[in-house]
């Protein structure tokens, strides 16, 4: 018998709930009204009620746990946890995204499960940056908070970042639609490791568009690496009619108001 809020909350399935739809449950559920439970919760907030407040105590400490994440003002996801997500689902406003999902799993293996001709992949891949050795043994260079990282991860060593390269990007070529295309970004150090292998697995270089990295890291013997690199691969000719193209509208424009795209983005939606 379902005796508190926490009670229902519990028995919730995993999924995406909107503020109000936990309230309702609530309200259907369980007697919202015990312990003044429709007593205001201050003076100052005559509308919200002790009740609503348990809710959000509820969602508050599940959140701390890692079994609930908040993903806009007023709608929760809850799904698996941080050690052992189960599925991601990606959230936006105003699309339709039913049947869009993201996967905790190996590329490959993911990409060898499309079953069909695709228009675009679009990878963040790791840097291969020996986090895990010499001055960074201990897991946090590159202020990483280490406790977010998910268990099983493994960088890629630098002397296997070439092979590790081709292999995913083999996959990845191999589902391209003609005139698909394959967009990574990496730091410039590896970027000639990403062209090489999508033009040995057949690939046409496209472009390599250089995005402004706000707080570069410091170094004293060399410059600072002050941008990211993505790489544009397509599957067939440059001109293949096929082939999607549409510039940005907030990249610069020519004197006559026409596209004039640059491949050098300095606004790219990082805080300056």
């Amino acid at each position: 018998m379902l005796e508190s809020e926490t009670d229902l909350l519990r028995t919730l399935r995993s999924g995406t709930y909107t503020l109000d739809e936990l309230y309702s449950l609530c309200e259907a559920s369980v007697d919202v009204s015990r312990d003044n439970g429709h007593s205001p919760v201050s003076d100052r907030h005559h509308t919200d009620t002790v009740w609503k407040h348990r809710v959000r105590g509820w969602l508050a400490n599940a959140k701390a746990k890692g079994i609930a994440q908040r993903v806009d003002r007023a709608t929760w996801l809850i799904h698996g946890t941080p050690e052992q997500p189960s599925r991601l689902m990606l959230l936006n406003a105003g699309w339709e995204l039913a049947g869009v999902e993201m996967r905790v799993q190996d590329a490959v293996e993911l990409l060898n499960t499309v079953e069909e001709p695709v228009d675009l992949v679009l990878c963040d891949p790791p840097y291969a940056l020996a986090r895990g050795a010499g001055h960074f043994a201990d897991g946090h260079g590159y202020r990483r908070d280490n406790s977010k990282v998910l268990d099983g991860y493994v960088d890629i060593h630098p002397s296997a970042y070439a092979e590790f390269s081709y292999r995913w990007i083999s996959a990845a070529a191999s589902i391209l639609r003609n005139g698909g295309q394959l967009a990574i970004v990496t730091g410039p150090q590896q970027s000639c490791h990403v062209q090489y292998a999508a033009e040995q697995a057949g690939l046409t270089w496209v472009s390599q568009i250089v995005a402004r990295k706000v707080f570069p890291l410091l170094t004293s013997r060399r410059p600072s690496c002050a941008h990211w690199c993505v790489t544009v691969m397509c599957r067939g000719p440059l001109q293949n009619p096929a082939r999607v193209f549409n510039p940005p509208p907030d990249l610069p424009k020519a004197a006559s108001g026409a596209d004039y795209p640059l491949d050098w983005w300095e606004h790219n939606g990082r805080a300056d």
